[in-house]
């Protein structure tokens, strides 16, 4: 499966309050869509909370970045958002 993309359109009420003259994407945005395309990428499996989570660039409106999955055991995958080599949030997630 080709990686997901995730994307926020800049009329996201959420960036009304959110640093309205530059804007960026809460975080917990950005972990609610891992979390849904960990739902299409492992439909048979449930998420039971996030063990590792690391952001290190923030996101803009309108800006397009890539959710790709690992499997590290079958109680743990890991993920990682990027665009090209820019690496944005990447951590572990813990699976029933």
């Amino acid at each position: 499966m080709p990686p997901l993309a995730i994307s926020f359109s800049n009329k996201h009420p959420a960036f009304v309050g959110h640093f309205p003259e530059n804007p960026i994407v809460p975080g917990v945005m950005i972990l609610d869509l891992v979390l849904e395309h960990l739902n299409q990428k492992f439909p048979d499996k449930k998420p039971s909370g996030f063990s590792h989570v690391k952001f290190l660039r923030p996101l803009i409106p309108e800006q397009i970045i890539y959710v790709t999955f690992t499997s590290i055991s079958e109680q743990k995958v890991s993920f990682k958002c990027s665009e090209e080599m820019d690496i944005y949030v990447k951590g572990e997630i813990e699976i029933q």
